[in-house]
């Protein structure tokens, strides 16, 4: 398995803290064991003593290096924790934001599908409009034909009762061919009259559809 060059690098930071540590400790060490020289030799002139003062400031500026050192390493590996975080962090969010756009494209299509199914259900609604419509229309044309009264009747009646008027005065009774005539041309009458309203109505129910499909 290949080892990334950061693991490279705070493996070798590690070592170096160790080496440090033991370093620090044995300068430490040292540096107490001249504190304690000084401590007990009164006079200054001998040679461990002139030695031990000669070498305590060195030593001290070392232990403090090594110190110094040791600080830097441990900031190096919290920063290098931090950012393996940071990493995982962002690895996650990107997973997140993957898996919301994925969730997003079926989010459209769903919509995509509910909108044309809104689409066609509003065109069948406007389609049993209009045939709900026409029915009504239909339906007012047959109640308006059976309501009208019987007009051929009518007219018999009245032929009836002139014939019977022109005998009770003595004149002949007309040819039953003129009557026949009379008949029909009543009645073509009332079908021509019959055939105008329903083409009223036709145009009037034309005209109200367009309205209401085409509102201005």
């Amino acid at each position: 398995m290949a080892v990334s060059q950061d693991d490279e690098i705070v493996g070798k930071t590690k070592s170096v803290i160790l080496a440090l540590e033991s370093l620090n400790a044995e300068q430490e060490k040292s540096l107490d064991g001249f504190r304690n020289s000084l401590g007990q030799n009164i006079s200054g002139d001998e040679p461990e003593h002139l030695y031990a003062k000669e070498m305590l400031d060195p030593l001290g500026i070392i232990v403090q290096r090594i110190k110094n050192g040791l600080d830097d390493a441990g900031l190096l590996l919290v920063m290098h924790e931090y950012l393996q975080r940071s990493e995982a962090e962002r690895q996650k969010l990107k997973y997140q934001a993957r898996r919301l756009y994925q969730e997003n494209g079926w989010l459209r299509e769903e919509l995509g599908n509910l909108q044309g199914l809104y689409r066609d259900s509003e065109l069948r609604v406007v389609a049993l409009q209009e045939k709900v419509k026409e029915y009504e229309f239909n339906a007012e044309l047959r109640k308006f034909d059976s309501n009208e009264p019987p007009e051929q009747g009518g007219v018999g009646n009245g032929d009836a009762a002139t014939a019977k008027t022109a005998l009770d005065l003595g004149f002949p009774p007309d040819d039953k061919e003129d009557g026949d005539q009379d008949s029909k041309f009543y009645s073509l009458i009332s079908c021509e009259a019959a055939k105008q309203r329903r083409f009223e109505y036709t145009e009037l129910f034309r005209l109200t559809h367009s309205f209401v499909l085409c509102p201005r």
